[in-house]
């Protein structure tokens, strides 16, 4: 990753916790609220990269599970699903493993998502 490119996420990653922590308590608890989020996980959520869940995208085409699909039948599962990968902290691994083609049989093993994941693709 370029340097410029680097500065750029980590502004972008530093403008969202200011902007969520200059909402006053009710607003910031409102909008977790709605997300369906706790307020602290909001919180360190607006510290991620907007692209934090892409490994759970690759992970579920892998595994031939539609998360289109099931983003309009099952909104809730999803979302926790993303925040769970957002929040995970073995993207590295995952990310290797999905480079190398052993994510399919490796995943189960450190992947928070996997009994999820497990299920929606019986």
């Amino acid at each position: 990753m370029r340097v410029a490119e680097t500065w750029k996420r980590w502004n972008a990653r530093r403008a969202a916790t200011r902007e969520i922590n200059a909402l006053d308590p009710a607003e910031r608890d409102a909008i977790a609220a709605d997300a369906g989020i706790t307020a602290s996980t909001l919180h360190l959520l607006a510290d991620r990269d907007t692209d934090s869940s892409v490994e759970l995208e690759r992970l579920a085409e892998l595994l031939a599970i539609d998360l289109a699909h099931l983003r309009q039948i099952g909104p809730s599962i999803t979302r926790d699903m993303d925040v769970i990968c957002s929040l995970c902290s073995v993207k590295a691994q995952c990310r290797g493993d999905l480079d190398s083609g052993r994510a399919r049989t490796a995943y189960a093993d450190y992947c928070p998502n996997a009994p999820t994941l497990d299920a929606l693709a019986n």
